[in-house]
């Protein structure tokens, strides 16, 4: 049923995957998202990929980004950050389906959540 809605385009199928504060060294970080986004391009099939390449998960969904990361320019398969992700769901014309690869989720505040879903 997910391929087959995927296939039809009944969903704008998009991806988002973050990458929490740590020590490892930027080639490592590079290395862990593109990991991620390949997940959120197959089997996921998300059309467009958003990555937060240092963001914890307790901060909230609308200030993640505001300072740019020149990483996310060489994670390959992504589109933008969470700014982008803003502005994409802002203009988006079909349905929204939001696929996250992150072990703590998308965020740890359901508050924040449901004011992002607004």
């Amino acid at each position: 049923m997910y391929i087959e809605s995927v296939r039809t385009g009944e969903y704008a199928t998009i991806g988002y995957a973050r990458k929490s504060h740590s020590n490892e060294s930027q080639s490592v970080r590079l290395r862990l998202l593109e990991s991620m986004t390949a997940i959120l391009v197959d089997p996921c099939r998300c059309s467009k990929i958003y990555v937060s390449p240092i963001c914890a998960a307790n901060s909230p969904l609308q200030e993640r980004d505001l300072k740019r990361s020149t990483l996310i320019k060489e994670i390959r398969n992504a589109h933008g950050d969470m700014q982008d992700l803003i502005s994409y769901a802002k203009t988006a014309v079909r349905p929204i389906r939001l696929v996250v690869i992150d072990y703590a989720g998308l965020t740890t505040s359901p508050q924040d959540l449901s004011d992002f879903m607004l």
